[in-house]
């Protein structure tokens, strides 16, 4: 029986990289019967944001690097991290697996099972897509842009002593130049397959996310303020969770309150939402692999989406599944909006497409890579996920 060890630093919020991770945790123990434990540092008691299989083993090692005071949790940092790692090698030589899985969400974890000597392989998946670039995105303070890619070049260092590093697009993985231990596996459907995919008749447009800067509504309110008043019987609607104040005085502004819904309920199942609209929109600044965006697909949506880095280009076939615009560029996303409202026919060929396209991304088939990955891994021979 394979052992592998998943390690994120907790499981609280409702985010993709803690429903993946735990989804994944879930299907290799109850399909492949794989022993699974999902460790954490920072649950401190609370409620896992999503249901745990009773075939997992979630432990707890009780570190809580997090703290409001930032002076208090500079000042613990030391004896904390010194706590990290001796709870952690005594886990690891305690359960002894065959794989750990790291999903360097905040990279003080690598220092440590990089130089663990316990015999299991080292695995670290990235979630984010902007973690290799962010030393570029500092203020111009020269001190402060040297500290950064002092750090990043350590971080890089560390990523080589992996035996595997895994990003979620080929996009991504073409940033990260001179390793050896690359691989590409991208994310998987979460949601369960619709029994009926949309018909793309319901003349509604829909886009999910956190209202965050970096998903971009304010972009997507833009574009469809220079559509909206010829096409009065659609609707954009907004599906998230957040500050969402800024995009309501935004739609006030306009004048769009009858042509915008900000739906911030909370849905169990997206795919009603998906099944319920027409088009899906992704506005993002930025991603690490938008899976909204597949997830809209399976439901046969036709998608029309920013080419931000990263994700987008991997997914959409432009023109075929999809469109891709340029980067935050309103006036070509919503020209492309509109095309689609106008031609029905080639909406719904997009759409059927879109939920071909889907198939590849349902769980059994990511999942199959994973198993090459750590199967290849455990005995020695290199598995070519990519």
């Amino acid at each position: 029986m394979m052992k592998i060890v998943y390690y994120l630093p907790k499981v609280i919020l409702s985010r993709g990289m803690e429903r993946i991770t735990i989804l994944k945790a879930n299907y290799f123990a109850e399909t492949f019967g794989y022993s699974v434990v999902l460790l954490t540092t920072e649950q401190r008691n609370h409620k896992p944001a999503y249901p745990i299989s009773d075939k997992v083993t979630h432990l707890d090692l009780n570190v809580n690097f997090d703290d409001d005071n930032k002076l208090w949790k500079l000042i613990t940092y030391p004896y904390k991290y010194f706590l990290f790692r001796k709870r952690l090698h005594k886990f690891i030589n305690c359960f002894k697996p065959d794989i750990f899985v790291s999903t360097l969400w905040i990279w003080k974890e690598l220092r440590v099972i990089t130089h663990l000597k316990d015999g299991s392989k080292k695995v670290g998946e990235l979630h984010s897509g902007t973690w290799n670039q962010r030393h570029r995105f500092f203020l111009k303070n020269p001190l402060v842009k040297f500290f950064k890619k002092w750090e990043f070049n350590i971080m890089v260092n560390n990523i080589k002593k992996l035996d595997k590093f895994v990003v979620l697009t080929h996009e991504e993985a073409e940033l990260w130049t001179g390793l050896s231990n690359l691989t590409v596996i991208p994310n998987f459907i979460t949601i369960p397959a619709p029994q009926q995919p949309s018909d793309v008749t319901s003349r509604r447009i829909v886009s999910v996310g956190a209202f965050s800067y970096e998903k971009g509504f304010d972009l997507l309110i833009d574009a469809w303020n220079i559509i909206a008043a010829k096409y009065p019987e659609w609707k954009l609607i907004i599906h998230g969770k957040g500050e969402q104040s800024p995009y309501m005085e935004q739609i006030n502004r306009y004048r769009l309150n009858d042509a915008v819904v900000i739906d911030t309920s909370y849905v169990s199942d997206l795919s009603e939402i998906y099944r319920n609209g027409s088009i899906y929109v992704l506005s993002s600044r930025k991603e690490g692999m938008p899976l909204v965006m597949i997830e809209a697909m399976s439901c046969g949506l036709p998608v029309v989406s920013f080419a931000c880095k990263t994700g987008p280009k991997d997914i959409i076939s432009d023109g075929e599944d999809g469109f891709l615009v340029e980067s935050e560029n309103i006036r070509q996303l919503a020209e492309k909006i509109e095309y689609l409202i106008e031609n029905e026919d080639i909406r719904k060929e997009m759409g059927r497409k879109a939920l071909l396209k889907s198939n590849r991304y349902k769980i059994e088939n990511i999942a199959g890579k994973w198993v090459q990955l750590f199967q290849s891994l455990v005995t020695g021979t290199d598995a070519k996920n990519d």
